[in-house]
């Protein structure tokens, strides 16, 4: 990415095109890892370095455990990130309907942190701006890779500042929903009535239940109630998302 001469953002990709190195203008730098399942394994920047363990019986292959220099750190979930645990600490995470950090608390009760967004998913400490400090994930459960504009998403990663993804959907989108077509698009443009937990595949919230369940609702179904009373027949060969 560049503003006139000046390179402000650069990323290298490896022939399955996946980001293996991030770079900004101030020469921040991260490289990157994956296993054979296409899942990140290993992360080195300005922190050190982490090695995750990603669990493959959840759908979406999130890590569970985190080895880092200053110590490790392991997250447990629910229908979200219920906690984690880090050099012998503990801290609870309250996620919104989103599934998105709002708040951060220690065993005893005592608020670390609290959290909020922009529609696209920028991330800032209530009462601050400009970066936050690290937390293990925030927006819909992204993590945010440090002072690099950058969220690893699972399948891709995705870049809040201009709500893009950094690289293609691997799902090529449907006629009936023209947002779909544009491959780096998040959420259709309309992150206020979808979510997307993995890089590929967005979930209407209107469907709350089918979001904790992991259930993938007819894209259909999603257009039918989101565009109000829409003649049914006008969906009939619409398949599923």
């Amino acid at each position: 990415m560049r503003k006139g001469d000046e390179i402000l953002e650069s990323y290298i990709y490896d022939r399955t095109n996946r980001l293996i190195r991030a770079e900004n203008s101030d020469k921040t730098v991260a490289s990157f890892m994956y296993d054979g399942n296409g899942r990140r394994v290993r992360k080195e920047n300005l922190y050190g370095v982490s090695e995750y363990v990603p669990d493959y019986t959840d759908e979406y292959n999130r890590g569970v455990f985190v080895s880092r220099k200053n110590g490790n750190e392991s997250l447990i979930y629910g229908n979200g990130l219920i906690k984690s645990q880090n050099c012998g600490e503990s801290f609870c995470h309250f996620e919104n309907e989103m599934m998105s950090v709002m708040m951060i608390m220690d065993n005893d009760g005592k608020t670390e942190k609290i959290l909020q967004y922009s529609p696209f998913g920028e991330v800032y400490e209530f009462g601050k701006r400009g970066d936050i400090e690290r937390t293990p994930l925030s927006f819909t459960g992204y993590e945010c890779e440090e002072n690099l504009n950058l969220m690893y998403a699972q399948a891709r990663y995705y870049l809040p500042k201009v709500g893009r993804f950094a690289e293609e959907d691997s799902n090529k989108g449907n006629g009936y929903l023209p947002e779909s077509l544009n491959y780096y698009v998040y959420c259709y443009n309309n992150p206020v009535n979808f979510i997307d937990l993995d890089g590929n595949d967005p979930l209407s919230i209107l469907y709350p239940n089918e979001i904790n369940s992991k259930k993938r609702v007819p894209l259909k179904d999603v257009m039918s109630k989101y565009m109000g009373n829409v003649k049914s027949s006008m969906w009939n060969n619409v398949k599923n998302h």
